[in-house]
């Protein structure tokens, strides 16, 4: 797998727009969690590594 931080910002950048897509086609959610964990499952498909660094510092 590749690590999120390793991708060009604009590489990036083009994955938050097609998962912006991907949202349109779920049901909506206002948990940041659910949010994350379907950032990283949808990334995870496409081979790609996003780990929350925010439930990291709170640990």
């Amino acid at each position: 797998m590749i690590d999120w931080e390793h991708l060009d910002r604009q590489e990036q950048l083009k994955l938050r727009e097609a998962f912006g897509h991907h949202l349109d086609t779920l049901p909506p959610s206002c948990s940041l969690d659910m949010k994350i964990a379907r950032f990283q499952e949808w990334l995870s498909l496409k081979d790609i590594q996003y780990k929350d660094h925010e439930k990291d510092i709170n640990r």
